[in-house]
């Protein structure tokens, strides 16, 4: 999706930043609304729809992440998957801890929070950005083969 944006007058920069974005936000908002449905189904479908948004945002992270490295994509990779790991690791040990002071919607809203907070970091990410006065690109299929 964030390819085709690009094609369109959003440009590089917010064609990339506006998919995630835009999953981060939603997914927000679905992960607020589905801590506080009684209904224990709906709850599911509504958190399982959180958790699928919220993947739609990994194309435009690999993307981004392989135009702004160039050269050095197997650095950056190794970086986010780091980075992503550690998530892993603190949000299934914070999220019990606040449930148990604060209950399990403060605690899932803290999470809501937290993707609002990565969506609006993604007004400091420019794929376009310069380095060293070339601009910094993906290498095409062609390229890579």
């Amino acid at each position: 999706m964030s390819d085709q944006l690009i094609k369109t007058r959003l440009g590089i920069d917010w064609g990339r930043r506006s998919v995630p974005m835009a999953c981060q936000g939603v997914a927000a908002v679905l992960l607020c609304v589905g801590a506080r449905v009684e209904n224990g189904y709906l709850a599911v479908a509504i958190l399982s729809l959180c958790t699928g948004v919220i993947l739609g945002a990994e194309g435009a992270y690999w993307a981004s992440a392989n135009q702004i490295s160039g050269k050095h994509a197997g650095f950056t990779g190794g970086l986010m998957n780091t980075g992503g790991n550690l998530g892993g690791v603190i949000s299934p040990t914070l999220t019990p801890i606040l449930a148990e002071h604060f209950g399990w919607v403060h605690a899932l809203d803290f999470a809501g929070l937290i993707a609002v907070g990565a969506a609006l970091l993604w007004l400091w990410i420019s794929p376009s950005r310069q380095i060293k006065g070339q601009l910094i690109s993906a290498p095409s299929i062609q390229e890579v083969t």
